[in-house]
């Protein structure tokens, strides 16, 4: 599992304007139904008490989680878009990102890092996250 943290903005609280405090961007592993996926289910029920009385709620990453391994792009994409959608509409709420199993591999593809370095270079990884939304 990788999990993240991706701050994108101060430390005001986020709730007044309608925003968690918090967000959990999860991306479930491959084969799992759509959702957060077990791991992601349990990160965030731990994140919950972790965080006291800040607000949390959780994005899950759309993308087939299939066996069809170049697909990992599109939850790298999804999760792309969506952070950028945050930033732009939440920009106080801290963001929180992770993947399981082919869900860690489209979380590490938004560091610009493919899930297996140089053995297999580029193929099939989605750009780096914008510097401007870490």
């Amino acid at each position: 599992m990788a999990a993240l943290s991706i701050a994108t903005g101060p430390l005001a609280p986020a709730r007044a304007d309608g925003c968690p405090d918090v967000q959990l961007i999860f991306a479930r592993g491959t084969a799992e139904p759509p959702g957060l996926g077990v791991a992601g289910d349990a990160l965030l029920a731990a994140l919950q008490p972790a965080l006291g009385s800040r607000s949390v709620d959780a994005y899950a990453v759309n993308y087939p989680a299939s066996y069809n391994f170049l697909q990992t792009a599109d939850g790298a994409n999804d999760a792309r878009d969506h952070i950028a959608e945050m930033a732009d509409q939440c920009p106080a709420t801290k963001l929180v990102l992770g993947g399981f199993s082919q869900g860690a591999a489209a979380v590490s593809m938004l560091a610009g890092v493919p899930p297996l370095g140089e053995r297999i270079g580029n193929f099939g990884s989605a750009p780096a996250l914008d510097p401007g939304l870490a």
